[in-house]
């Protein structure tokens, strides 16, 4: 599992923000964490380009601003951008939630 030092070595971030252009540009440092992850099938849940992930207390440890995050959400563009949306509820409590939104917008 990759950690918050070997992200922040790999990408330019300022206040935990990646700064360089490409996939992750704006996003936080954890979502490159949790991109990994679902790569590595750890996703809870999963619909198409979008993924969620409870938040565990080991994430919260190595990135303390998740304190009070339930779930962290990352949705794919289809120009291959990660957008990143954080929940108070874990990841199979939100899914609902997210996968209505995520067909409200393809039916836009």
């Amino acid at each position: 599992m990759l950690t918050r030092h070997a992200i922040e070595e790999e990408y330019t971030t300022k206040d935990g923000i990646i700064q360089d252009p490409g996939k992750f540009e704006g996003e936080p440092v954890y979502a490159v964490y949790f991109w990994n992850s679902g790569l590595e099938g750890g996703a809870d849940e999963e619909d198409g380009p979008l993924c969620g992930f409870t938040v565990t207390d080991e994430d919260r440890k190595e990135f303390p601003e998740l304190a009070g995050v339930g779930s962290v959400w990352l949705d794919e563009s289809e120009q291959g951008f990660i957008y990143t949306t954080t929940d108070p509820r874990s990841a199979q409590e939100a899914a609902p939630s997210y996968r209505g939104n995520a067909e409200d917008e393809d039916n836009n």
